[in-house]
């Protein structure tokens, strides 16, 4: 955030609110901001900002999860279609780390539509959790770049770790109930 910091009585200025929309497409993103001043009369100002986010791109799903057994094939496939506003090609994939996971992009059409399919693959042999990121270049200089997230869990057939725990496993201690919070009356703005 950046600000005009001396402002005459009377002045005006200006109050710059970076966002990250990362994650936010085709949704509305609210954030919060509290103003302080040197008035008597109002030494405070809360602002809201609500800004629609516009998708980039249509990317399903928007991120990839591997949860399986050491030595199991783990693959998922992510489709990426360039909205009508914002086209572009795919000129490279890379990946920040690249020790576990082998990707493959290939160019496809549905529904008339032409896009990607992303198909990516385990290569992890023993047991371990990562996550990595897969980087998708663009010849869109609005966006150079799609990222998505990848997570994963390698585990032990033999510790039994692929079926969900029992009941006993998530039962949790009896809480009586409480009295919920008051709810803060509303000051008027000033």
């Amino acid at each position: 955030m950046s600000y005009t910091k001396d402002i005459p009585a009377g002045g005006e200025g200006t109050i710059t609110i970076k966002l990250n929309t990362t994650g936010y497409g085709d949704r509305t993103m609210s954030k919060y901001a509290q103003v302080f001043t040197n008035d008597p009369q109002k030494k405070e100002v809360h602002l809201t900002v609500n800004v629609p986010v516009e998708s980039f791109a249509k990317i399903t799903p928007s991120m990839v999860r591997f949860n399986g057994r050491v030595g199991a094939p783990l693959k998922q496939e992510v489709r990426i279609f360039p909205t009508e506003r914002h086209p572009f090609k795919i000129t490279g994939t890379r990946t920040r780390e690249g020790r576990f996971v082998r990707v493959t992009l290939t160019e496809i059409v549905e529904s008339e539509q032409p896009g990607y399919l992303l198909e990516v693959e385990n290569i992890r042999a023993d047991v371990g959790a990562y996550n990595d990121m897969i980087y998708l270049e663009t010849n869109n200089k609005e966006k150079p770049a799609l990222e998505i997230r990848v997570y994963a869990n390698i585990y032990d057939p033999s510790l039994n770790q692929d079926k969900k725990p029992g009941p006993a496993a998530t039962a949790r201690p009896s809480v009586p109930p409480t009295d919920p919070l008051p709810v803060p009356t509303p000051v008027p703005a000033r």
